[in-house]
């Protein structure tokens, strides 16, 4: 992100305040909301010879229009060494959503709210707890979401064939999982993995997806990256026998700014799937093998989405590969399984 692209994003009147020494911030603390005794001596941590030894207690609070952010540690000789992850707060606005959501996923490309306050939560944690950091981690925490149903939205879920009025609209409630992001000074940012429900509300579960892989900065935002399209999903689109941990992979390429799928490859995928997952149960009827009707189902209407997605009359040829990139684990518990206390 460059300067002028932070600028926007944390508004006016930025201004630091630091605190400095375990009797300053005993007296002070308060007033930024710092706890003061894990400034004492024998609570800080051991230096090392790449990081330093730690020197005085320190607490640093940043305040802008639209940014509230704090961290605390032990100032070194090269830098700072946390006590814990750094926590921000920043207010939705449309600057945050075009250098910063959508940099995280072409699935947060048309954010146009933030729910339930407004405001984004997230920690960062740089390695080893040590700055400055080769590389640092970016949590945000499960939000709310508005999101613009835009071109990449659409052909997603005219690919699945899903009809249903919540996806309909012009915009779509969504919520997403934690998302953890490895961030480089001078590199790829790398979501881990998102998890996403789009067509929220009103008592509609929502399409799951999710996404993961990089977005270069230094490429002209360059996407190297994979969305998924998990068994409920799948089940909803109308694939039977999906095995729980199933999971459909397609590539994203492009910019963050222009996410590119190969949606012939990812017919070719859906329907390779659907001829190879199967259940042990037998046909009902006897008629008909599980497998054959699974397949007969994922063929009918093929042609007719693929002509409507691709904007091609061509019949789905070649089944393609259907090996699905290694799929990383969900940043758990996802939000929406999360069982009322």
């Amino acid at each position: 992100m460059d300067l002028a692209a932070c600028r926007q994003v944390i508004g006016k009147d930025f201004h630091a305040s630091a605190i400095v020494g375990a009797d300053n911030l005993k007296a002070d603390g308060a007033d930024f909301g710092i706890e003061a005794a894990w400034a004492q001596t024998k609570h800080q941590p051991k230096g090392t010879a790449h990081f330093g030894h730690p020197l005085e207690p320190t607490a640093v609070a940043f305040n802008s229009q639209h940014v509230q952010a704090q961290l605390s540690g032990w100032r070194t000789k090269t830098g700072m060494l946390l006590r814990e992850p750094a926590t921000a707060a920043v207010d939705y606005t449309p600057a945050l959503a075009k250098y910063g959501l959508q940099r995280i996923s072409p699935l947060m490309s048309n954010v146009v709210a933030v729910q339930e306050g407004g405001k984004v939560e997230m920690s960062w944690t740089p390695e080893g707890m040590a700055l400055p950091a080769e590389r640092s981690t970016l949590q945000v925490e499960p939000m709310k979401l508005v999101v613009g149903r835009g071109d990449f939205v659409s052909k997603i879920v005219n690919l699945l064939g899903l009809k249903d009025s919540s996806l309909s609209k012009s915009s779509l409630q969504a919520w997403t999982s934690t998302i953890a992001v490895d961030v480089y000074p001078d590199g790829p940012i790398q979501t881990q993995r998102l998890d996403i429900l789009l067509g929220t509300g009103h008592g509609h579960t929502g399409v799951h997806l999710c996404m993961w892989g990089s977005m270069d900065p230094t490429q002209d935002s360059a996407l190297d990256m994979t969305l998924g399209f998990p068994a409920d999903t799948l089940t909803w689109a109308g694939l039977k026998g999906v095995p729980q941990d199933g999971m459909l992979t397609v590539a994203v390429r492009g910019t963050a700014e222009k996410p590119k799928i190969d949606w012939q490859g990812a017919y070719n995928k859906l329907t390779s799937s659907a001829l190879t997952w199967q259940t042990e149960a037998p046909a009902a009827d006897g008629s008909l093998s599980l497998k054959q009707t699974i397949a007969n189902q994922a063929l009918k209407g093929l042609g007719t989405l693929h002509k409507k997605v691709t904007g091609s009359s061509s019949q789905v040829g070649q089944m393609g590969d259907a090996t699905s990139a290694k799929v990383p684990q969900p940043v758990a518990p996802l939000p929406w399984q999360s069982k009322p206390t």
